[in-house]
Formats: structure tokens, sequence, C-alpha cells
């Protein structure tokens, strides 16, 4: 029977985890046959939620500027791309967000249902420069892999704009064998 320890576990920025575990012990050659389809299957097959699209009040296709925002609209869903999300939805769901001030957009500021949490709700949005209405919808999924705003734009409503979506919560796997216990570390 082997066993599982987690041997260093930290958190090294606001939306970054480092984890460090042994598995073992395992007789040879076995350490290769379960690492690797482990690694692909941290780096491929788990589920997440991200935003998968957007529609902006008054903004009908990517390349527009909208007044008083200091950001372009790619620039937007580039900044929305980078929120990462946590929760349990088994559907998409929509999320708002509208602010009349100026001054700093975070992601604290979408107003999200219950069920769903930020992992950094400082992450930067855009950057409104005078008093203006800034009215957006998020339309959030659950999904794995990633998906480009071409696959996804067919999926959406009318008058959303896709957002590249990156749901897999894992982001970079390594392995590696003690050989004189038989363990492997990932």
């Amino acid at each position: 029977m082997f066993q599982i320890q987690c041997l260093n576990s930290t958190k090294t920025k606001a939306r970054e985890f480092y984890s460090k575990y042994s598995i073992g012990p395992f007789l040879r050659g076995q350490s290769i046959t379960i690492g690797n389809p482990l690694r692909r299957v941290l780096l491929s097959n788990l589920q997440g939620i991200a935003i998968i699209g957007v529609r902006i009040s008054g903004i009908d296709h990517e390349y527009s500027t909208i007044s008083n925002v200091k950001e372009d609209v790619v620039d937007i869903l580039l900044n929305l791309k980078q929120i990462v999300l946590k929760g349990n939805i088994t559907k998409p769901l929509l999320a708002r967000l509208s602010v009349k001030d100026g001054g700093i957009i975070v992601a604290e500021d979408i107003l999200l249902p219950s069920s769903i949490s930020l992992v950094n709700p400082k992450q930067y949005i855009a950057c409104l420069n005078h008093e203006c209405n800034l009215e957006m919808e998020l339309i959030i999924a659950r999904g794995q892999n990633y998906f480009t705003s071409g696959q996804l734009t067919p999926m959406l409503p009318e008058k959303f704009l896709a957002v590249d979506a990156i749901f897999m919560p894992v982001k970079k796997v390594n392995f590696f064998f003690r050989r004189s216990k038989r363990y492997f570390c990932f």
C-alpha cells in the first residue's frame, strides 16, 4: 500500500500556490507509470470556472473605445481573462459590474452570485478618468482546459464579446523520483 504525504504547501502570490507531495513506495518501474498520467490529469482534466463572455453597454465590438476609460475594450477583455474564480456551479451564471464614479475598477467591484468567490479581489480591470456610467454583464461558466474566444463566440448570446477562458486550476506540474525510497514527488 502506498501513501501520499504533503511535504510543502505555500502561497507564493495572491493567486499562486505551490505544493510538493510525495507518493510511494512503488515497485521498480511503477513510478513513471503512475507519475506521467497523474501529471496529465492535473494539467488538463480538472475543471474550473472562468469568465467566458462580457457585454459592455454601448459597445458592439472588441476594437471599440469607451469614453472616459483609460483602457480600450481589448485591454479590458485581457484584464477580465486574468480574474481567477472559485466556486461550485453547474450552469452558466450572470454577474454584473456597474460603476458610476471615477477611479480604478478591480475584481471586487463585480457583483458575483453567492456560489462564486474571487481568488484575488484586487485584480485590476480598468481605470475611469472621470465620472461616467460603465456597466458590464459577465457570463461565468464551468469547463476544463483552455478555450479561445473564437471557440466561445458561437455559444454566447447576441451582443456578448467572448473572453479567452482559462479553466485550468493547475498551471504547472513536474515530478521526480527519490530512487532510494522508491517514491516520486510532484
